[in-house]
């Protein structure tokens, strides 16, 4: 998953909620089965910010599946997401640059 580093670092979450987040997302496993990566906040505008998304492949099964998150639940993409996929993939912190990150967005719940 690639998360929006904007997004971590102004929250407006209660610390504790935030602190059991960031704790749980350091501790995924790093073996490829889930790989957390950030976009930093100074990227600037991407595909990323309007909102979540997933790309679907199936093996065996030609083409992808595009699904986007909205408040109202799950729906099919109009689009292939691919592109866009790609896009944010290009901007995001290597998996060890966003573990670092997210190390710092946990110590900094702690600072007055």
């Amino acid at each position: 998953m690639i998360l929006d580093g904007l997004t971590l670092e102004r929250h407006g979450c209660p610390p504790d909620i935030m602190r059991a987040q960031f704790t749980h997302l350091l501790e995924l496993p790093a073996d490829g089965t889930s790989t957390v990566r950030v976009v930093q906040p100074n990227a600037g505008v991407h595909p990323g910010l309007h909102g979540a998304f997933d790309v679907l492949e199936f093996p065996g099964l030609p083409g992808r599946i595009s699904l986007v998150h909205t408040a109202l639940g799950i729906d099919a993409a109009q689009a292939d997401l691919w592109d866009a996929w790609q896009q944010i993939d290009t901007l995001a912190l290597s998996h060890t640059d966003s573990r670092t990150f997210l190390t710092k967005c946990l110590a900094a719940l702690d600072e007055p």
